[in-house]
Formats: C-alpha cells, structure tokens, sequence
C-alpha cells in the first residue's frame, strides 16, 4: 500500500480541509487508514463544538463512526485518522464535511470530497487464502483439545498489525469461529477455534502480506494436551468401541450362564443371568433425553474455567451422557458433544 501526500481541498472562509494521506490502492476487505488536516480559523468563543459528518459513501465500511480531532501545537490546526474497509470494487469514500456549531446549529462548514482509490481484488479460487491481509500476523499460542470421539478442537491466538482478523475464515473446515476479539487498531488479538479431524498433524493457511505483495504461510501444528485427553477418555460412550465389547461380553455370558441352568438344573446359573441381562438392557437402552434452555453455554471441559465453545440459539433437544458434580456431559443431534450447567436442563 503507497500513500500520497496530494491533496484534496475545499474551503471556506475561515475553515480549510484536506486529505494528508491516503492509499493509492487497495484490496478486497483490506481495513486502510486516511488522515485529514483541519483548520479552523474562527475565534473559540464563537462556536461551542466541531461537527465532523459523512455522507454518499458507497460499498465501504467506515469503522471510525466519531471523529477525534488532536490539536497540533497551533490553536487553529487539527488532524484525525479515519479507517475504513472497501467491500467491492466500485467503492466510493464518503464525502466528509465538517462544522462549526453553536446551540446545534452550524455556524461555518466546509466540504471535503474523497479522493479516487483503485481497488484490486487477491486469491481469487486460492483456497488456502485466509482472508487476512496484515502487515504482520503473529501465532501467540495453540491449545488443542479432544471435541469428540473422532473430532480435534484448536484454540488459536492470533495477533496482526494492520489487519482485517474479523475476516478470517479457513475454507476446508466448517465448523469454526471467535471465541474473543479484541480491536485496538491497528494491532489486533483474536482467539479462534477450529474443529479438525483426529487424524491431521497440522493444518496452513495463507496471509497477505501488503508491505511484500506476497503470500505467507503459517502453519498450525495439531499436538493434542494429555491432560485433557484423559479428562475426556470415551466422549460419547455410544460410538466407543468399548461399548460393543460390553455389550457383546454381557450376550455372551448370559448364553452361557443360561446353557449351565439348562443342563445343570442349578438356580444359581439362572440368577446370574438374570443379573446379566439386566446389565446388557441398560447397555443397549438409548440415552436420556432432554431440553437445553436458550442462551445455554457449552464447554469443553466440566470446570468453572474451561472454554465455552458454543451458546444455544434455540431450545436444543440433547441427550445425557454422564453427570459430574455441577455438570452435565450432553450429545447434540448433530453428534458433537459438550458440558453443561445443571440448571441449564
């Protein structure tokens, strides 16, 4: 990105206005900075407050709705920054004007009309392309944890310097989002989940990287944390393998228990299959089903401080899987499982 210092400028009789800065070009969702001079030679005591308003922007989003002029030294000299994000091609900066005021009403304006930026568009069909285009993006930490019986979950901070991190998307998986995002622009933080099969070792995405005009790789090692994956030994006892087993063990010793009653006559036999089938029913019936309340939090783990990974948005049918103190262990319709609160039921 090359700024210019040429200057777009309307005035009145004692206000001026001007662009000091801007792009020469721009990418598709890219955020970029303009900064603007004013100066205001009306005496203070005749307005009470400056009014800066936009208007006839076009396919672009103005991510600095209120305007914070810094005086420069000079009682008539005033500059401010203002980020904005094209959304398409033919993007048209907002027109800016600023006012003197004095019980709401304007005494003085001046117009400040945009400035002509190209737009260019990057990664078109590249399916590794993030959506980020920053200045520099920085991995701070990776923790990794079981979701399910066959599904790995990443917690990601992630950390850019003139960045768009709201865009950030990785094409190949679906499930994924923010879980905490913070703006002070133009540094970023994101902490991004990702849900990935068991099976990968690591995953890439691409960046854009405007300072180099090139793409850069960054890699995302999936190396499991043990405490957790004895935490969460047998997710869904439903798709475990040691379900069958048991279930095949407790058939097997009821025939047999039941072939020594036949041929023993011995009561005893007939009781330790009875016991047996008992166990085997319970085995083989479904999971209690219930109702999740709107708005419920779903962790990762059954503590105060894991992870909240998903909020219902609606009344979610579930089924229990296990209790632990103040938790729940619940199966979604869609397979994925979690913890809740008690009192969510």
């Amino acid at each position: 990105m090359v700024d210019t210092n040429t200057t777009v400028l309307q005035t009145s009789k004692e206000l001026y206005l001007k662009y000091t800065k801007y792009p020469n070009s721009v990418y598709s969702q890219q955020r970029f900075t303009v900064e603007v001079e004013a100066r205001i030679l009306s005496n203070n005591d005749d307005y009470y407050d400056i009014v800066t308003t936009y208007s006839n922007e076009k396919n672009i989003d103005i991510l600095d709705e209120d305007i914070s002029w810094l005086a420069q030294g000079n009682e008539d000299k005033y500059t401010a920054k203002i980020t904005y994000k094209a959304k398409d091609k033919d993007f048209v900066l907002p027109t800016l004007k600023l006012a003197v005021t004095q019980y709401d009403k304007d005494i003085d304006f001046v117009i400040l009309k945009p400035p002509k930026i190209k737009y260019n568009k990057i990664a078109i069909n590249q399916e590794r392309f993030s959506n980020i285009i920053a200045d520099d993006l920085q991995i701070k930490e990776i923790k990794v944890r079981q979701y399910n019986n066959k599904m790995l979950m990443l917690v990601v901070h992630i950390e850019t310097i003139n960045g768009n991190l709201e865009e950030f998307n990785i094409k190949q998986f679906k499930e994924q989002g923010v879980e905490n995002f913070e703006d002070h622009y133009p540094l970023q933080i994101v902490y991004y989940y990702i849900v990935v099969p068991n099976y990968l070792d690591s995953i890439e995405f691409d960046y854009y990287n405007p300072k180099s005009s090139s793409f850069v790789t960054v890699e995302l090692p999936i190396i499991l944390e043990e405490d957790l994956v004895s935490t969460q030994t047998d997710l869904n006892p439903h798709d475990s393998n040691l379900l069958f087993y048991k279930q095949a063990g407790s058939l097997i010793v009821i025939l047999l228990f039941m072939l020594f009653y036949v041929k023993t006559r011995y009561k005893i036999f007939s009781l330790f299959a009875f016991i047996f089938i008992m166990v085997f029913i319970k085995l083989i019936l479904p999971n209690e089903k219930v109702y999740l309340q709107k708005d419920t939090k779903v962790y990762i783990l059954p503590t105060k401080l894991s992870t909240v990974y998903k909020i219902t948005d609606k009344n979610d049918e579930v089924e229990i899987l296990m209790k632990r103190e103040d938790f729940v262990k619940v199966l979604f319709k869609n397979k994925n499982i979690g913890w809740v609160k008690e009192n969510d039921i």
